[in-house]
């Protein structure tokens, strides 16, 4: 079995085809999604996701793949004869047999908005609200340092007023986002 039929794709598959089906193959065969089921069930699982993460390593990278493709049109010898590698080791010595799920597999590719099933549109903050309140913080230390140059009270109270408004402004601005602008739901 090459690299190609491990992911599911045809060999002339573009790169995008091939991420997906990495992303869809990693999710079905990631070790921590079969956890509950048992030694045997998981033991096949990490089998095959270090199966699908091998086919990324190569098919992933545009070098690596072309190389790949010289290979097999070559007839050297494919995945299915060649031994895979070797379990890799973690600090305390215990044997991993795959490699962590990647958020963001293309490493620097083009973004996919394909990726991203539940963002809803409409939900980033405005400019003011993401700029306001580290200009808040930031105004109000200086009036703090000022005041305290200084030595008046009213101009530190100001500061220190700042440096608060700025901090429920960092509270308030991913709020504003998750609720998308509307407030509480009911």
């Amino acid at each position: 079995m090459n690299h190609y039929e491990v992911l599911g794709v045809a060999p002339d598959a573009s790169p995008v085809e091939v991420r997906r089906a990495y992303v869809a193959k990693a999710r079905a065969h990631h070790p921590d999604f079969h956890a509950a089921t048992g030694g045997s069930e998981r033991a096949r699982s990490e089998r095959q996701m270090q199966l699908v993460n091998d086919a990324w390593h190569v098919l992933g990278d545009p070098s690596r793949r072309a190389d790949y493709d010289r290979t097999l049109s070559s007839a050297r010898p494919s995945l299915s004869t060649a031994r895979p590698s070797p379990p890799r080791r973690t600090a305390s010595g215990a044997s991993v047999h795959f490699r962590p799920l990647d958020p963001d597999p293309d490493d620097g590719d083009a973004f996919d908005e394909s990726d991203v099933p539940f963002e809803r549109p409409g939900r980033t903050p405005p400019r003011w609200m993401v700029l306001a309140p580290p200009a808040a913080v930031a105004g109000g230390l200086g009036l703090v340092v000022l005041g305290l140059v200084v030595s008046l009270r009213a101009v530190v109270a100001l500061g220190v007023l700042g440096v608060a408004l700025g901090a429920v402004g960092f509270l308030l601005a991913p709020f504003y986002a998750m609720t998308g602008g509307h407030g509480p739901r009911r």
